[in-house]
């Protein structure tokens, strides 16, 4: 079945750390690649994986680049790679985000609205644990 690509860019080794983390609750990720800034890369290597990265999940539904930093190299790359190939990217990636998008891609219409989606469920991620628990005791 047809799905929105999805590749994850970040610092380090978060990008494959996001999708085995995902893979270990919703089972395998296919036409979803990691891309792991090194100290080594630039921005003109960085585009280089991002370009190929996206070529390669994209089946005709566009790809959702997902990332860590909003201004970091792989955001810089992905504002480049958005005027060459069909794809949207959103930064503040969170493993919530990753589960949402894993398991909406094949059912949405969109990139678009999976863009939304993840953007709607990486917020949704971040709960002060403290005021959450507390509400739930004041309801009972």
């Amino acid at each position: 079945m047809s799905q929105v690509g999805v590749v994850i860019a970040a610092h380090g080794n978060l990008g494959s750390a996001f999708i085995e983390s995902a893979s270990m609750i919703i089972g395998e990720m296919p036409s979803a690649i990691p891309i792991n800034l090194e100290p080594s890369m630039n921005l003109e290597s960085m585009l280089d994986e991002l370009l190929s990265a996206v070529v390669e999940v994209d089946d005709g539904r566009g790809a959702l680049v997902l990332l860590d930093l909003f201004g970091g190299t792989p955001c810089n790359a992905a504002a480049m790679c958005m005027q060459k190939q069909s794809c949207l990217a959103i930064t503040g990636v969170n493993l919530p985000m990753v589960l949402e998008v894993a398991m909406q891609r094949q059912s949405v219409e969109t990139l678009s609205e999976l863009a939304a989606i993840a953007l709607t469920a990486g917020g949704s991620g971040i709960v002060d644990v403290k005021a959450r628990f507390d509400a739930l005791s004041a309801a009972e």
